[in-house]
């Protein structure tokens, strides 16, 4: 269960470093939601290419383990800028 808690994390933590230089390399003039939101596909398929090849071990890539595992943290992060774009709206809107 640790491991399992360890690898999520990890993965959140790599993808969200991805999306913030990717987002940041070239997504310059998009606003704060809309950066995020496009840098995070990109973010999951060079997170997972490049983990397919770190838990391969010597033998053939794992993709299949790395779509999973870097998937379920870039869905916590697509939960997490959701939540906060329409946090930031309904503020917006209320004031």
């Amino acid at each position: 269960m640790t491991a399992i808690l360890l690898s999520i994390l990890s993965s959140l933590i790599g993808v969200w470093v991805l999306v913030w230089l990717i987002g940041n390399l070239l997504f310059k003039k998009k606003s704060s939601p809309q950066k995020e939101l496009l840098s995070l596909p990109l973010a999951w398929m060079v997170a997972s290419i490049a983990g397919g090849y770190a838990i391969a071990n010597g033998g053939p890539p794992r993709f299949d383990v790395s779509l999973l595992q870097y998937g379920i943290g870039a869905f916590l992060l697509l939960i997490y800028y959701v939540s906060a774009s329409f946090a930031k709206k309904r503020s917006k809107d209320s004031e």
